[in-house]
């Protein structure tokens, strides 16, 4: 057998995840050993696409095993049968082993994203890279950024050129009307430091310095000036020419004179170059009666010739102006990286953007057996998934690895193999590194291994029904022709789909004539509300339904428009924490705990009771909580004492407000989850409440908790959440996204002075295009790339329906490929119905829609005692396995301040029917480790006086919360802080601050003690 390569490009709907799953089985069962899995590594992009996978595989090999299964299972049976050849009773015999054995050597089933991958390969190499193998994963590098560039601001006086020219950088804004405030330009250039796009040119300014671009701008503010003295001598040379000929009355309109105005007052951000070459073109610069045919053109050539090498210069000092203000914030990038570092480095941080060029610079070129010797397992089979959203410096890490599998084999003398599945026309995330011509190339005639590749289109749809298949297939067969650019009409150029639901579906496209912005919201808002209620109607449910939009702002006026016709929705902005009225009532009490006087807190408070129990007298309800002694608004408002408000902690004074008013925080999901934060706040980061509702309304609208699938509402979702999804039913309203959009966007820019080759990076907008050569190339490549980024949106969004696809959008113009509206316009302009004046287009017809019966269990859903070994382990959310388990002890240990405490306390745990059993007899177990260990168990006696979990409030306003304090009769103080992870170097520094803070309380610290509870209780003194 030779090893092999294979390549699935897979349109929507074509049954990737099938045929994924049955290669991947095909391995399993055809495999002389049980444990083959072991050998496989199967890489994706999300965490929940790594669960629906596992799930898929687990839940198959259960399925085969008892021979009871669903109808996709039963499938997926028969294809495994006819390839592997194997009889019935063979392939259940061998599943229920494979099975078996998988469950018991479970961390050996390698089915991950490729940060897993990556995090569990610098992991194995952290001696190699001299870093602490415990290091944290940051997922965000929006506050370790924040805190480089404050860094950078309270250090500018040790460094006089760079403040000097951050200084000038700050008076160039006040001039151009901008704020002086120079934070937001670090901000929005430093983002670039965590994005692949712009690696080349991070890697180039890390070997520039401050000095370096200093004398850039020098030089780049003496060029400008030269040009600047060249334009006026050519508008005044243009100037006598007119004034010689007399020519100034003589123009069509004073357009001309107007360009030549600006020109010389070198006003060039309001000069329009474009509507003066179309007058030259259309011989409109003079009035007809003028003059003769001959004498107007060849004095219309002369201007023309003055009007070419003044806008050359136009453009060249548009260049230089764009580059110099590119240079302050650049000049400081590499400072702020090397600051980033120095805080990853302290803190045993790395953030997970850098994961790529980490393998790429220290990893990738060690010798494949090294690096299989370090993760633990030989791969011999390689499958990865949405190969379109790997990024080029991803692919270029682990072709060696495949290599190196691809040309051995494996123990058994088998060889191994690849296999790839993607699809470009669901490339959507370009803007964060992805790079779609990995796999355009491998589809062509690229080849990065030494064996032949297989290339096979998957190319029936068993998602939609049939009349949305045609029309998806008529409408990009139609746009694959309209692409400027010959690469992307390739991509879609063979996309017919076989439908394989055959005479039902229906699609409709609205095209709104309204004019008027608001109108338009109106229209589009009124008509998602109608077609929602008109399928309820025709027997859908809310959770068939889906409305797809581009933007936090489309969602959120979808959401409230439906919230308000009483149509139950989910989405982004419904979910998130802050949208909670319960969150926002805790919110107030902490506001109220740093200020008893703020009366805004107490109204915000009254005004969420008085929505929940209706008053007879409104205003005299108001009164009463405003004027009211703070005591008595407490007990008579909150059904709380004020001393429970002073005296207890944080989160054991919130946990009893809420029992009291009974709200049961357990079973919501946004309380539980702003409750975690809290805690995991005030525990890491050593700060007070005043620090958490900064850091609060900072990520407040990162600050998500999951959806229910259960749930039967309306889903709003952008489309990028929404692929990979599908719905019977889907509605995309506001479909007039433009293709180009500029706004942010920069560009790695290269350019010559003084013979030399230098690069910055600048805002790009179309006049890019009129800087050089280098500027029309990287114009050209961008407008190619988004080109065909945004018919992949188009085509993403109208591939998720099922049975009913309908489209709402304003009638443009003209029809053209510059917005998804253009789009459907040119689409609808070629059919023999088409009339300017219809705004409706439909193809097939609505019908009754039978709700299918789903019965107590998806196919392949797996049974509870299979879910719970396969979540996902990889950046779990607080609420996951292990951070649970850590709040769950010290949530226990808090409740025992002597050893008798214990029974009760374990009595009381096991009683509590919000916690799970498995996981409260482990956390029992944890403590009676730490009740019974030789060295603490005296600290549990009553000879010492005790406190659990209480805050301490630091001279700096700081809130600390240590583990245990015990105080001993000679007035010594012992601290105790309990650990359920890895030993870290910031617990030595969050303990020793504890010990500080005491000291300065007066206190007596004689220990400081770090207890890690595990398998084994470890003790370290600190």
């Amino acid at each position: 057998m030779k090893p092999y390569f294979e390549i699935y490009s897979a349109s929507a709907g074509s049954g990737k995840t099938f045929k994924l799953t049955s290669k991947y089985l095909h391995k399993l069962l055809t495999d002389k050993t049980n444990d083959c899995f072991k050998k496989i590594l199967a890489l994706t992009f999300t965490n929940k696409a790594c669960e629906e996978m596992k799930t898929r595989i687990i839940g198959s090999l259960s399925e085969f095993s008892n021979q009871q299964m669903g109808k996709s299972s039963i499938e997926l049976f028969k294809v495994i049968k006819q390839t592997t050849g194997l009889k019935t009773r063979e392939i259940q015999m061998k599943s229920e082993k494979v099975l078996q054995n998988l469950l018991h050597n479970y961390s050996f089933f390698q089915i991950s994203t490729i940060d897993s991958f990556n995090h569990s390969l610098i992991k194995s190499f952290s001696n190699e890279l001299n870093i602490i193998s415990d290091f944290q994963v940051i997922l965000d590098p929006e506050e370790i950024t924040d805190e480089s560039i404050e860094n950078l601001m309270n250090t500018l006086s040790l460094n006089k050129t760079l403040s000097k020219l951050l200084v000038d950088f700050s008076y160039e804004k006040l001039k151009n009307g901008k704020t002086w405030d120079i934070r937001y330009d670090l901000r929005e250039l430093s983002s670039t430091l965590h994005n692949e796009n712009y690696a080349e040119f991070i890697n180039y300014v890390k070997l520039s310095d401050v000095q370096e671009f200093v004398e850039l701008k020098k030089k780049l503010e003496k060029l400008e000036k030269k040009i600047k003295k060249r334009i006026k001598l050519s508008v005044n040379e243009c100037n006598k020419f007119i004034d010689k000929l007399g020519l100034k009355m003589k123009f069509n309109r004073a357009t001309f004179l107007e360009f030549l105005k600006k020109a010389e007052n070198l006003d060039i951000q309001n000069i329009k170059t474009e509507s003066i070459e179309k007058l030259f073109l259309n011989n409109r610069l003079f009035k007809k009666a003028e003059y003769s045919h001959i004498e107007r053109k060849h004095t219309q050539q002369k201007l023309l010739n003055y009007f070419h090498k003044i806008s050359k210069k136009i453009w060249g000092l548009r260049e230089k102006k764009a580059l110099i203000k590119s240079i302050v914030p650049i000049s400081v990038l590499n400072i702020i990286r090397e600051e980033i570092q120095a805080i990853q480095l302290q803190r045993n941080e790395i953030l997970i953007s850098d994961f790529n060029s980490i393998i790429c610079n220290e990893i990738k070129d060690q010798p494949a057996p090294i690096i299989y010797e370090k993760v633990g397992s030989k791969i011999d089979h390689f499958f990865i998934d949405e190969f379109q959203d790997t990024s080029k410096l991803q692919w270029s890490n682990i072709v060696p690895l495949i290599s190196h599998t691809l040309e051995s084999c494996d123990l058994t003398g088998l060889p191994g193999s690849l296999i790839l599945f993607g699809d470009v026309k669901q490339s959507l995330y370009r803007w964060r590194g992805a790079d779609p011509d990995n796999f355009i190339s491998l589809l062509t005639d690229q080849n990065p291994f030494r064996i032949d590749k297989k290339i096979e289109r998957l190319s029936a749809n068993y998602r939609s029904e049939e009349e949305i298949v045609k029309f998806n297939n008529s409408l990009f067969s139609h746009l694959s022709k309209q692409f400027e650019h010959s690469q992307n009409q390739l991509v879609y150029k063979d996309l017919l789909q076989d439908f394989k639901k055959k005479d039902n579906g229906y699609v409709s496209i609205e095209f709104s004539n309204k004019k008027e912005k608001s109108n338009t919201e109106n229209y589009f808002l009124e008509r998602t509300l109608s077609i929602i209620n008109g399928a309820i109607g025709r027997g859908f449910i809310y959770s068939d339904q889906c409305v797809l939009v581009r933007n936090r702002k489309e969602q959120k006026l979808i959401t409230e428009h439906l919230v308000l016709n009483n149509i139950p929705c989910i989405s982004g902005e419904s979910l998130l924490i802050s949208s909670s009225e319960k969150v926002q009532l805790l919110l107030n009490l902490l506001k109220l705990k740093i200020n008893i006087n703020n009366l805004v807190a107490r109204k915000e408070i009254l005004l969420f009771f008085l929505k929940q129990n209706k008053q007879e007298d409104e205003f005299l309800f108001f009164q009463n909580g405003l004027k009211s002694e703070i005591s008595v608004f407490f007990e008579k408002t909150l059904k709380i004492e004020y001393e429970d408000f002073t005296n207890l902690s944080i989160s054991e004074f919130l946990r009893q407000f809420l029992d009291n008013v009974n709200i049961d925080y357990h079973q919501d999901s946004y309380v539980q989850f702003f409750l975690n934060e809290l805690h995991g706040f005030l525990k890491k980061k050593a700060g007070g409440i005043h620090s958490f509702l900064q850091f609060f309304n900072k990520y407040e609208k990162k600050l998500f908790v999951s959806a229910k699938n259960s749930d039967n509402s309306v889903t709003v979702l952008t489309i990028h959440k929404a692929k990979g999804l599908e719905f019977p039913l889907i509605i995309y309203p506001f479909a007039d996204s433009k293709t180009h959009v500029r706004s942010q966007k920069k560009i790695h820019y290269s350019f010559n002075i003084e013979g030399e080759r230098k690069e910055l990076l600048i805002d790009y907008n179309k006049g890019c295009s009129n800087f050089g050569e280098s500027g029309k190339l990287i114009y050209n490549m961008i407008q190619k790339q988004e080109e065909l980024d945004n018919v992949n949106v188009l085509y993403v969004a109208l591939t998720r329906a099922i049975s009913e696809l309908y489209v709402i959008c304003t009638a443009p113009k003209l029809p053209s490929m510059d917005s998804h509206n253009a789009m459907l316009w040119s689409f609808v302009k070629q059919l023999e119905n088409f009339t300017v004046d219809k705004i409706k287009y439909s193809w097939g017809k609505k019908t009754k829609h039978v709700q299918k019966n789903k019965g107590s269990r998806k196919p392949n859903q797996l049974p509870t005692e299979f879910r719970r070994i396969i979540k996902p382990n990889f950046y779990m959310p607080i609420l996951e396995k292990e951070v649970m388990i850590g709040d769950l002890f010290h949530q226990f240990m808090s409740k025992i301040e002597y050893s008798h405490h214990f029974n009760k306390a374990k009595t009381d745990f096991l009683m509590d029917e919000k916690c799970d059993r498995d996981q409260a007899l482990n956390v029992i177990k944890m403590a009676q480790k730490v009740l019974n260990h030789k060295e603490l168990k005296r600290y549990f006696s009553k000879k010492y006086n005790v406190i659990c979990e209480k805050e301490i409030y630091t001279a700096d306003n700081k809130i600390l919360i240590p583990d245990r304090i015990i105080f001993s009769q000679n007035n010594k103080t012992t601290l105790i802080d309990y650990k359920t992870g890895l030993p870290r170097n910031s617990d030595i520094n969050q303990v020793i601050s504890y010990a500080s803070s005491l000291r300065n309380m007066g206190f007596d610290v004689e220990k400081t003690l770090l207890v890690y509870v595990g398998t084994q209780i470890k003790i370290v003194q600190a």
